[in-house]
């Protein structure tokens, strides 16, 4: 709650999470002030989600998803297959419109396409280029060794974030 405690209340900003930071009761909190939320969550904080199980959507096939939203339809939990069964949960947009998106398959050496919801786009269009810049730090990271934790914040800050924040800069 305190890295949100700066964002103006009630001014439609919407904030995303990875499974590390998301939990149902922050979103809920969030909403009260006016933020909104989406973000993947672990199965261990989904509290009992009347999902559909794993194996039930991997025997409908790819593209298959389940849906769970709270009384008051301000809270949208969804389960949906792709390589693998992801969980997502969101505070403004759930699974309308569903659109289609392609994945190779193995089987027809081929691009099928396969339902998507409209969550998981939208999750996927704003984080991709968080865990773009992840991989590029990790990619070009520097050698130099150091003891002192400010050096290497030093060393790495003029030299890469420019690179890297081009390269986020011009996905489409």
């Amino acid at each position: 709650m305190k890295l949100c405690e700066t964002v103006p209340k009630h001014r439609n900003f919407k904030i995303f999470f990875d499974n590390y930071f998301t939990h149902l009761d922050l979103q809920l909190r969030l909403l009260k002030k006016g933020i909104h939320t989406i973000g993947t969550i672990r199965r261990n904080r989904l509290k009992n989600a009347p999902l559909k199980t794993e194996k039930e959507l991997k025997r409908a096939g790819w593209g298959a998803f389940h849906v769970c939203t709270t009384a008051e339809n301000n809270l949208c939990i969804v389960r949906w297959h792709d390589s693998a069964v992801v969980d997502l949960s969101s505070t403004y947009v759930c699974t309308q419109p569903v659109c289609k998106v392609k994945r190779w398959s193995k089987k027809e050496k081929t691009l099928v396409d396969v339902s998507c919801p409209a969550i998981v786009k939208e999750y996927n269009k704003y984080m991709g280029g968080v865990d773009l810049e992840g991989m590029l730090r990790a990619l070009y990271r520097i050698d130099h060794r150091s003891r002192k934790w400010y050096r290497r914040i030093f060393l790495d800050t003029p030299r890469g974030s420019s690179e890297r924040m081009a390269a986020v800069q011009k996905r489409p």
